[in-house]
C-alpha cells in the first residue's frame, strides 16, 4: 500500500541549508521544501540586495518529491549583504494558500554576505 499525503497537513515551506557566505563568481544551489496536504503549485525565490526595497523573484524548479532547487548568484553591491526568502503556492479544491520561509517574509528575511575580492 502506498502512502497518501495527509490532505488535512497544515501547508509550510523551509529552507533546510540556508545560504550565509558568498564569493565573487559563486553560484550557489538553494533548496526548499514544501510539505502540507495541498498540491504544490508553484515555488520562488525572492532576492534583494541590503538596503533595496524592490525583491526580484525567480522559479524555483522541481527537484524531487516536494523539493525545489533555485540558484543565488554572487552580485556587485553597494552594501555587503543579500537578502532572500522563499514562497510556496499550494492549491486545493476548497482554495490556494501560500507558505513563506521564514514564516514572517517578505518582513523578516534570510540574509548572507557578499565578500568582496
Amino acid at each position: 500500500k502506498v502512502r497518501q499525503p495527509d490532505s488535512k497537513a497544515p501547508t509550510r515551506v523551509f529552507v533546510p541549508t540556508r545560504l550565509t557566505l558568498l564569493r565573487p563568481g559563486d553560484h550557489v544551489r538553494l533548496f526548499a521544501v514544501a510539505l502540507g496536504g495541498r498540491n504544490v503549485e508553484h515555488v520562488t525565490l525572492f532576492t534583494r540586495t541590503s538596503g533595496d526595497q524592490e525583491w526580484h523573484s525567480t522559479s524555483m524548479r522541481l527537484a524531487g518529491r516536494r523539493t525545489f532547487v533555485g540558484e543565488i548568484e554572487y552580485q556587485e553591491a553597494a552594501r555587503p549583504f543579500l537578502d532572500y526568502y522563499v514562497k510556496a503556492d499550494f492549491a486545493a479544491s476548497d482554495g490556494n494558500s501560500s507558505a513563506t520561509a521564514p514564516r514572517e517574509a517578505p518582513a523578516e528575511f534570510y540574509t548572507a554576505t557578499l565578500m568582496r575580492s
